[in-house]
């Protein structure tokens, strides 16, 4: 921590470090001595008009600007009626400069008509909202939202299109306050053109029940609202893009919006065979039931490689895919009272996954082997969603909503595979399997929140009620065959296994809010939640071509977890902070049931304490803390104690004794952001102490057969955290980002009855460096280095460290209106680790655009993935007790001739 702190502290004062104290200070009236308050100063660079810094004047007329670089400006003032005013200043070091009292004329106003030709104010604050004015950043014609927003000072945009506005992620973008096509920024910044925004809006986002009842409960939502351009808000406009390359490789999207005053109605859609994936993983989890049903360890569960779905952005190890998605998107205001939003998902992946894994094991006690895994796998999964949300003002004091989401997977997987076990040289065992599986699955989400105002100013009641349900129907075909030097008789296996599987949860929260005065509220909250789910499953042994029914892997379980949860809370609200100290009693029982044995009974007490801190500094600089604890029921998978077998060399058995668990989460945020200069230092640290941790116990045998049980372990820590800052340099005109996350798990390793403490660090560091004038050029640089490391208790000789490394280069340069030239280099290094060799390869993508048409917009495009055809196909990464190196087989070299081509339709 006494290292840590220097390196914060010096973070902080870089600004002041990197800005002299040079400051100018004015007055601004109008040509009477009228304060004219509102007027937009700009401090711009002398050599190429860049906005350096800016203000907007008090109600006095006063402004004043800090922390400027010596040097060479233009400052120039703007407002509304008046002629703009330009004087030319040579700043020094630590200059105070005092520019008195300046004078604005009033626009010259002609006898027939009268002329107002105010300049594009850039940016202006109103309270917590800084607003853009997207007509003074220029982009090129047909250019889209994402390269606007990659002009906006304080707003940035990284290589994979997430955006990050005031030092913070930004969770969603609406158009004219609406959402579109739901919580994926990305959505509406890669598909809306640049040309139709008016005005791009950034804010710190209340709650909606904070922002009805007028109780800020501290939750915040960095949000950008895309205010449109009064003659764009009705009419049609859209892209749509075709490509064909060698390697029968090709490429189509588009999308079509119609905008209206009472509605917007867009869709979109995309077929390639290039890896480009749909929609993003969270339609996923969402279609599945969320991140835990996700990844849980039952036998239902989809791995995101199963689905052919890659967890990041990078398209380049994860096999080859061929993909077809659309989306369509209703927003409609039935009346001045009710709004209804619609929209429809629809995505295939169809991939081809070719790999092969090395693991090397550590187990303690000098005892470790070696796995060695090759498989040919396909996997066809298409999914449905449909989303629908009724807002319903019934009259000023009450409002209704009404929610209700449909979706449907279908997957299909087919893979061969061997698989080979050794101790050093000597083999422990082989498989050869193949297997394929059907999951076809039924989702439904509902929910309903009704608020309501009481008489007296912040006394209200908020009931909010949710349904849903999940069913799967899933069937497995397995045949496997697996030799164990030592045993003359190989272990065949032949078999069917179906399954079914049912969950059905529902909510009930109330809550009361009553005002104590001076800011105090008192908060009363009832919750009641339910969870049942209900498997079957039947294993069928395959016997001279006959179906035998095999009752001792077959099993019926289900599992029932209800809990009651009263819950007091007090929240204290004054203008630089809010506070709350809550107090849950909380009430569970936990039933499940083995076929006719008898059930398994669970009934726990906790209370779960609370508590949330937000204090705000400036509208820019601010720092939270919270405190919240949990209880986490197991799942139905790791409830029932049948062996499941679909991995003979891998058996998995649950374990009906599981304690659910108990989890206290800490989190300390803190975010200095300086408006006038962007410099932005984010920081935050979560800490999670779990008590009655979930984790797995193994037993290896002699043959390396590996049986997992689900098991309860006293406690398990967990911390991560994030530091970044950024800033601009003026010396560079660019700007640089400096961050780094990590994370530390000090958990228990069970194996063979034995347990140890396992510490397990896992760090990335990255640097950018990015150009802030985007007129002509667009390049960004840097280096990602991430480092893994575990730590074992019994035996140092048994501990594992390495680490990767990412070097980039990326940018576009326009040549002119009608030429462009794109280009993205990736150079990575994988060291040399304890099985596997250093390997380092550069992948190299370039295109060139040529533009046409009187308002260009048809572009015409030669591209090229991996022109040094070097790709490969490589995941190297440490688990819990393993290290693992997987080569995969990428998409290759090809080249790809692209037609793009805008339309609009405005005014009609």
């Amino acid at each position: 921590m006494k290292g840590i702190l220097p390196i914060l502290f010096l973070l902080a004062g870089l600004p002041g470090l990197l800005y002299a104290q040079t400051t100018i200070k004015g007055e601004v009236r109008d040509s009477s001595g009228l304060a004219l308050p509102g007027a937009s100063v700009l401090l711009l660079q002398e050599a190429d008009s860049v906005l350096s810094k800016f203000a907007i004047t008090e109600h006095d007329g006063s402004f004043s600007i800090t922390e400027i670089p010596a040097g060479d400006y233009w400052l120039r003032i703007t407002y509304v009626g008046y002629d703009s005013y330009t004087q030319s200043l040579q700043l020094g070091q630590n200059q105070q400069l005092s520019l008195g009292k300046i004078l604005l004329k009033t626009q010259a106003q002609h006898l027939e008509t009268v002329v107002v030709e105010a300049e594009h104010a850039p940016i202006a604050i109103r309270g917590d909202t800084i607003q853009y004015n997207a007509n003074a950043f220029e982009t090129r014609p047909n250019a889209s939202v994402e390269e606007l927003l990659k002009r906006l000072p304080g707003v940035e945009v990284d290589r994979n299109g997430n955006i990050r506005a005031q030092g913070k992620e930004v969770d969603k973008i609406l158009v004219d306050g609406k959402e579109f096509f739901g919580d994926d920024p990305k959505v509406a910044s890669q598909n809306l053109p640049a040309d139709i925004v008016d005005k791009v809006q950034v804010y710190d986002r209340k709650s909606e029940i904070a922002a009805f009842t007028g109780v800020d409960d501290g939750e915040r939502n960095t949000t950008i609202n895309l205010d449109l351009k009064e003659d764009k808000k009705q009419g049609f406009f859209g892209t749509a893009e075709a490509g064909y390359g060698t390697a029968d490789r090709f490429s189509g999207k588009g999308n079509i919006n119609r905008f209206a005053k009472n509605y917007q109605l867009s869709a979109l859609g995309r077929y390639n065979n290039i890896n480009q994936q749909g929609f993003t993983i969270q339609d996923y989890f969402n279609l599945m039931g969320g991140m835990q049903n996700f990844m849980s360890n039952g036998s239902m569960t989809i791995n995101p490689s199963d689905l052919g779905i890659s967890m990041g952005d990078d398209n380049r190890s994860n096999g080859i895919a061929t993909t077809a998605a659309g989306g369509l998107n209703l927003n409609y205001d039935v009346n001045d009272r009710t709004e209804l939003l619609v929209n429809y998902f629809f995505n295939q992946v169809n991939r081809d996954l070719d790999q092969q894994t090395e693991r090397q094991y550590f187990q303690g006690d000098d005892f470790s082997f070696s796995e060695f895994e090759d498989e040919d796998r396909r996997v066809l999964n298409t999914n449905h969603r449909l989303n629908s949300k009724l807002k319903y003002e019934i009259d000023s004091t009450q409002h209704l909503q009404l929610s209700a989401n449909l979706g449907f997977n279908d997957m299909e997987l087919s893979a061969l595979g061997l698989r080979e076990s050794l101790f050093g040289s000597s083999l422990g065992n082989s498989m050869n399997r193949a297997y394929g599986y059907n999951l076809e699955q039924f989702n439904l989400e509902s929910r309903a929140i009704y608020k309501k105002r009481l008489s007296k100013p912040g006394r209200s009641f908020v009931m909010d009620g949710s349904y849903s349900t999940r069913d799967g129907l899933g069937n497995h075909s397995l045949a496997s065959i697996t030799s164990f030097p030592e045993q003359p008789v190989s272990d065949s296996l032949f078999q069917n296994q179906r399954e079914e599987q049912g969950q059905h949860q529902y909510n009930v929260n109330l809550s009361y809010t009553e005002p104590l005065g001076k800011g105090h509220f008192l908060e009363f909250r009832y919750l009641r939640q339910n969870y049942r789910e209900a498997s079957a499953r039947d294993f069928f042994d395959l016997l001279h071509g006959q179906r035998v029914f095999n009752e001792t892997l077959s099993n019926r379980f289900q599992s029932d977890y209800t809990y009651d949860q009263a819950v007091l809370r007090l929240q204290r609200n004054r203008k630089k902070y809010n506070m709350s100290v809550g107090l849950a009693a909380q009430e569970a029982r936990l039933q499940g049931q083995l076929q006719s044995e008898s059930s398994v009974k669970r009934r726990f007490s906790n209370l779960l304490p609370s508590l949330n801190l937000r204090y705000n500094f400036t509208d820019s600089k601010r720092v939270s803390l919270t405190y919240r604890t949990n209880v986490q029921e197991p799942s139905v998978e790791q409830l029932q104690p049948i062996l499941d077998n679909s991995d003979p060399l891998r058996l998995y058995k649950g374990n009906p004794n599981l304690q659910p668990e108990y989890r206290h989460d800490l989190q300390l945020q803190s975010l200095i952001y300086d408006p006038f200069s962007f410099t932005s230092l984010f920081a935050m640290i979560n800490a999670t102490y779990t008590q009655n941790r979930i984790t797995q116990a193994t037993d290896i045998d002699e043959n390396l057969r590996q049986v997992i049980q689900p098991v309860n372990i006293d406690e398990d820590y967990f911390i991560n955290g994030t530091l970044s800052f950024s800033t601009p340099i003026p010396v560079l005109k660019s700007r640089i980002e400096l961050s780094t996350r990590g994370n530390f798990n000090r958990s228990f390793l069970l194996l063979n009855g034995l347990s140890q403490s396992v510490d397990r660090w896992n760090g990335t560091f990255s640097l950018t460096l990015e150009n802030r004038n985007k007129d002509v050029f667009d390049l960004l640089g840097g280096v990602e280095w991430q480092l893994q490391r575990t730590v074992y208790e019994s035996d140092e000789s048994l501990n594992q460290q390495f680490d990767n490394q990412s070097y980039f280069l990326e940018g576009s340069i326009n040549f002119s209106d009608r030429w462009q030239v794109g280009s993205r280099l990736d150079y990575l290094v994988f060291p040399k680790g304890s099985f596997a060799d250093q390997q380092d390869f550069p992948l190299w993508e370039v295109n060139v655009s040529r533009f046409l048409g009187e308002r260009q917009q048809l572009e015409i495009r030669i591209s090229v993935f991996d022109l040094l055809d070097q790709n490969q196909g490589i995941i190297r990464n440490a688990s819990f007790n393993y290290i693992e190196n997987k080569q995969v087989v990428a998409l290759g070299r090809y080249f790809m001739l692209s037609a793009v081509y805008n339309f609009k339709g405005f005014g009609k």
